[in-house]
């Protein structure tokens, strides 16, 4: 990534992050398409995404999802406080390992686990809109 940051005095200097890795935007198609690209395009390290809500990461090894770190959140349970973010940036670093496995369940589990609760979620809060408009 280049990134212009020149001072008045040399209005010329760039910047480059010599660090190898995807890296990108977090788009519509949200978190947990995300996680499934980067489980087959890069099987170990960690992805750290920083979003409005906050910064997280989760870490692979072999294409399956081992950790998840969210504030003071571990586990699934931090993995999914990251289900909502459909904005932000990422980065793909190949070279990290997991401080520690904290998710025993297969990324395929993991993710139908998420979806499933993102559906109810959003069934539910379909459901209180629907009875406000009633109550009004």
């Amino acid at each position: 990534m280049v990134g212009l940051h020149g001072t008045t005095e040399h209005p010329w200097v760039v910047f480059v992050d010599q660090t190898p890795g995807l890296r990108g935007e977090l788009s519509a198609s949200g978190f947990i398409e995300l996680v499934q690209v980067v489980a087959i395009t890069t099987p170990t390290g960690a992805l750290h995404v920083e979003a409005p809500a906050g910064t997280g990461t989760v870490w692979f090894e072999k294409g399956a999802v081992v950790h998840a770190a969210f504030g003071q959140e571990r586990g699934a349970v931090a993995f999914q406080r990251m289900l909502h973010w459909q904005c932000g940036r990422f980065r793909v670093d190949a070279t990290a390992r997991a401080p520690e496995r904290t998710i025993d369940a297969s990324t395929t589990q993991l993710l139908l686990e998420s979806a499933r609760i993102l559906d109810e979620e959003q069934a539910s809060s379909g459901r209180e809109r629907d009875q406000e408009r009633a109550a009004e």
